[in-house]
């Protein structure tokens, strides 16, 4: 349970924001603001299929609205397309508050009534608080948020010692496979030499007395390295397989010939 749930205040804004109006994909989400917690919030609504209208003080509107493909638009315009939209997100650093519960009722009538979820990221509030008794309106501030964070969080804590322990499993059953080959890689890398050598000599062999050009080599040199590759496959699976038991180090050696090589080689 340790990776489950939302455990950001934008993450839990927009489960919040799913929960009040359902699914996102076609909505309309008016972003007032353009700073970095609307930027985080704006990237994941675009990834849920939200249509995503931002509006600022700043030049930044424009510069988030083109990179997720949205649109900006003045203060002032905001009861033109507020008729599409469904959800608000408000995260600016202005003062004091820049949405009234007047131009929530506003809004309201421009929407017949509908269901608006506004989410108010901004420290100090962004939205009149009288904003959240309007009919239609769930008005949702920091403080709803930060607690919904807190309890996320505190699973997660308690999930530390059951993840704690599926990290140490991995960690020693993973410990136990590079032990297995390291125990059985001088025997592999002397058969891989040994098998190199080979095709090596075959191939220069068979090459001096024809005429080839560099295409042709390089296709055959490929060819007969795919062809070796395919040969060690079983025994190199066979030395993985029985590290622990030297014996069949010593048997596959014993049947290749094999000599020693070191790490250079």
């Amino acid at each position: 349970a340790i990776g489950r749930g939302a455990g950001s205040l934008g993450e839990v804004a927009l489960d919040l924001a799913t929960a009040t109006v359902g699914d996102l994909r076609g909505r309309g989400v008016l972003l007032i603001g353009a700073g970095k917690m609307s930027r985080t919030a704006a990237r994941r609504l675009r990834d849920l299929g939200a249509r995503v209208v931002v509006t600022s003080r700043s030049a930044s509107a424009a510069r988030l609205a083109a990179e997720l493909g949205g649109e900006a638009i003045e203060r002032t315009a905001i009861p033109e397309i507020i008729g599409g939209v469904d959800v608000v997100i408000s995260s600016t650093s202005a003062p004091s508050t820049v949405v009234s519960a007047r131009d929530v009722a506003f809004w309201q009538a421009r929407r017949s009534g509908r269901q608006l979820c506004i989410v108010d990221l901004a420290v100090p509030r962004d939205v009149e608080l009288a904003a959240g008794g309007i009919d239609g309106v769930h008005l949702i501030d920091i403080d709803e948020l930060g607690e919904r964070v807190a309890g996320t969080l505190d699973d997660r804590r308690r999930s530390v010692p059951e993840a704690e322990a599926v990290v140490a499993a991995a960690v020693a059953s993973t410990m136990a496979r590079l032990r297995d080959r390291e125990g059985a890689a001088p025997t592999i890398s002397a058969l891989v030499a040994h098998a190199e050598a080979v095709r090596f000599r075959e191939v220069e062999r068979t090459l001096s007395g024809l005429a080839v050009d560099d295409d042709t080599r390089r296709r055959i040199d490929t060819m007969t390295r795919s062809i070796v590759g395919r040969i060690l496959h079983a025994p190199i699976d066979t030395l993985h397989s029985g590290a622990d038991d030297p014996e069949v180090a010593r048997t596959v050696s014993r049947i290749f010939d094999l000599q020693p090589v070191d790490g250079d080689a």
